[in-house]
């Protein structure tokens, strides 16, 4: 055969696989959904979704309930309007809405259902949709029907209204052409939030094999300097947080922040990206973006270990129509906030005694509030679906943050102690990670208790009673002595001996916004709600603490006089100590013996080297 007849042969064999590509890639996926924005005065997203038909009579859709990373009901159904179904030819289909967030389509044989509706998207924080002027920010999971039991099923998007000018920020992989994007599933889909708009900033890094993307909206002044603080912060924290485990469960990775006029902070995590917004204020310089983005930035990173892949085997899958209910929110909320700040200290954007001071802050509002005294990390995080009751007393309300991360501190420090420095927090974080995670399954609800007793070897059931499922007064001595750190003794105000929580400004007038029941003012007969006139004699007005209360006296009467449903009424509240404070400033002790200073150390020591 001649030269040529091969050439052509081989040209004809390019042009077949061609063809057979483009065919591929135009066949359409389970779900594919047109997304447009025709007036985006009005706040609306039109929706277009076409999918496989459910049954030989109908097709249900619906809409999430609730988003990961926010475990209570939002009810995105309330913002869809506009509903109508129609065959692949455009053919009108009955429809029925069967509940709060389900339609029903009813058809014959037909080869694909289409559904049209508008999304009202006009909330800018961090886990919503947002239809603006400037930028179109779409968290999919808010504003995308999809088919109940189909949720592993392919998807591709076309965004039919996007400007010449936008550019596209988002984890999820291009499509065959401009303004299309794909994902191998419904939950990677939903998991991708995307921003759109003309004016995104953006900086890359890379680590070993691993490409991380910073994308900045809203961005001013984008200066050199600016741009390489913010980039050798998180640089740092990816560093950090990839030697924790042994490298990256991605190939690439998208920091998508968004900047806004008000003073929201606000932030999610995804697999593969993050979402943030926050005050357009923080961008003025390096130092500033550095000192506004670094935490939060290290929070969500972990969140890619620690809750989308470490994740508990409540969640194990997702299931977006209800509440999924675990006691483990202290895990992956809580200890990820413990790690956000160690890494930022491990790296070297904050020093040790920030760290300290911040675990110190948590520990004193914890050892001094009631709800810690009644509420565990795990109730706290089995109740998570509650949070939003208006029934919910301020007095009970409690975060698994906070007390996750004082958990957190704790179980890394006496892991150390029992190991004599062998084994920490970072041992375990990667247990979990190989024994759930990389066997594909979720963490038990007695999982971490698990692998805590086979690190040390030892039983840790009094610890998880004491301090998990119950509500035990920590003594933080052991964990101070062994890592070289000192408690001073506490400072108190007469509000707070006395157990009045919160004293409210309201105007010109104080109010007792919240009071411990077991208190010596709730003895006294002080109610919440009581407006504060005077206190031996002194008017109340808005002074301080201790220019209204005065010095704090052990056995000491104090004479109250409050308005109460517009009646002045006098009372009298004794000091005798029936509710405690607890807990002085934490900080490093220059004292510290050889063996604690090298323990602390050990724990702060950076693993990236």
């Amino acid at each position: 055969m001649s030269l040529n007849s091969w050439t052509a042969r081989l040209i004809w064999l390019l042009a077949t696989l061609l063809a057979l590509g483009c065919r591929m890639a135009a066949a359409p996926a389970a779900y594919e959904y047109e997304i447009s924005w025709p007036l985006p005065a009005s706040k609306q997203l039109h929706m277009l979704l076409s999918t496989a038909p459910q049954t030989e009579t109908y097709t249900d859709v619906a809409i999430a309930a609730w988003r990961p990373g926010r475990y209570i009901l939002q009810d995105y159904a309330a913002a869809v309007s506009h509903v109508e179904a129609s065959d692949e030819r455009g053919r009108p289909l009955r429809w029925e809405k069967r509940d709060k967030h389900t339609w029903r389509i009813w058809h014959g044989s037909i080869a694909r259902v289409q559904v049209r509706y508008r999304y009202y998207a006009d909330n800018p924080d961090a886990g919503s949709s947002l239809v603006g002027m400037d930028q179109v920010f779409i968290n999919p999971v808010n504003c995308s029907m999809y088919v109940p039991g189909r949720l592993d099923s392919t998807v591709r998007v076309r965004f039919t209204s996007l400007p010449a000018a936008w550019k596209t920020a988002t984890a999820l992989r291009p499509g065959p052409e401009r303004g299309v994007w794909e994902a191998d599933s419904w939950h990677d889909w939903a998991d991708s939030p995307i921003i759109l708009a003309a004016a995104i900033h953006q900086l890359q890094f890379r680590l070993d094999s691993t490409r991380f993307y910073l994308h900045f909206h809203n961005y001013s002044p984008k200066t050199p300097e600016a741009d390489s603080a913010i980039l050798r912060a998180v640089r740092a924290i990816c560093r950090e947080q990839g030697a924790l485990f042994g490298g990256f469960p991605f190939r690439e990775y998208h920091f998508l922040y968004r900047f806004v006029e008000s003073n929201m902070r606000h932030a999610v995590e995804h697999s593969n990206s993050s979402s943030y917004a926050m005050p357009v204020s923080v961008t003025g310089s390096g130092e500033s973006l550095v000192s506004n983005l670094s935490g939060i930035t290290s929070h969500e990173l972990f969140h890619a270990w620690n809750v989308k892949r470490i994740r508990p085997a409540a969640l194990w899958p997702y299931d977006y129509s209800g509440p999924q209910y675990t006691g483990l929110h202290w895990l992956t909320e809580g200890i990820t906030d413990y790690y956000a700040s160690l890494v930022t200290a491990r790296a070297g954007i904050d020093a040790p005694e920030t760290f300290i001071r911040e675990i110190s802050q948590i520990c004193t509002s914890l050892d001094n509030g009631y709800a810690a005294s009644q509420v565990s990390p795990y109730a706290s995080s089995f109740n998570s679906w509650l949070d939003n009751s208006p029934y919910k007393p301020g007095i009970f309300r409690i975060s698994f943050y906070t007390l996750g991360y004082r958990l957190g501190w704790m179980m890394d420090l006496e892991l150390r102690r029992r190991t004599d420095g062998r084994r920490s927090l970072d041992d375990l974080m990667r247990a979990l990670y190989r024994n759930y995670y990389l066997q594909g399954k979720g963490v038990p609800e007695d999982g971490v208790i698990r692998e805590l007793e086979a690190l040390s070897g030892d039983s840790w059931a009094d610890f998880d009673a004491a301090y998990v499922r119950g509500t035990q007064q920590p003594d933080y001595r052991p964990w101070l002595q062994a890592a070289g750190l000192r408690q001073a003794e506490a400072s108190l105000t007469v509000p707070q001996a006395l157990g009045i929580q919160r004293i409210q400004a309201r105007g010109s007038e104080l109010v007792v916004a919240e009071l411990i029941p077991e208190s010596d003012a709730a003895a006294g007969g002080l109610a919440p709600g009581d407006v504060l006139l005077e206190v031996d004699g002194r008017q109340a007005g808005t002074q301080a603490d201790d220019a209204l209360w005065g010095k704090l006296r052990k056995g000491g009467l104090y004479r109250v006089t409050v308005l109460r449903q517009g009646s002045p009424l006098a009372l009298e509240l004794r000091l005798e100590g029936r509710y405690e404070p607890a807990g002085g400033e934490i900080s490093l002790d220059p004292d510290a013996r050889p063996k604690a200073a090298q323990f602390r150390e050990a724990w702060l020591a950076p693993l990236a080297r």
